[in-house]
């Protein structure tokens, strides 16, 4: 079964190219906004209506935190403790 890769190219009217600085664009609507939120207006609106948000990996990182607590916070002997490890709130 053959795997076809569809590329997107997705354009916005460069505001600045300064380097080492977070890039900046005009949006078709002539407003100021970065790459991501570029390809987000481009996918909800050409790209087939999809909604999405611009999170920098904090989803993935609260839902391992969460998922990996009992792991993180587990009463190991010998090894460093915190206080919150030591005395949980009842």
């Amino acid at each position: 079964m053959a795997v076809v890769m569809v590329q997107v190219f997705v354009q916005g009217r460069p505001l600045n190219s300064d380097l080492g600085g977070k890039s900046r664009y005009y949006n078709e609507e002539g407003k100021q906004c970065g790459v991501e939120e570029l390809a987000l207006n481009y996918y909800a609106a050409d790209g087939g209506g999809w909604q999405g948000v611009h999170a920098e990996s904090g989803i993935w990182l609260t839902i391992f935190g969460l998922l990996m607590w009992d792991v993180v916070y587990a009463d190991v002997p010998n090894v460093f403790y915190t206080r919150f490890q030591v005395h949980f709130i009842q």
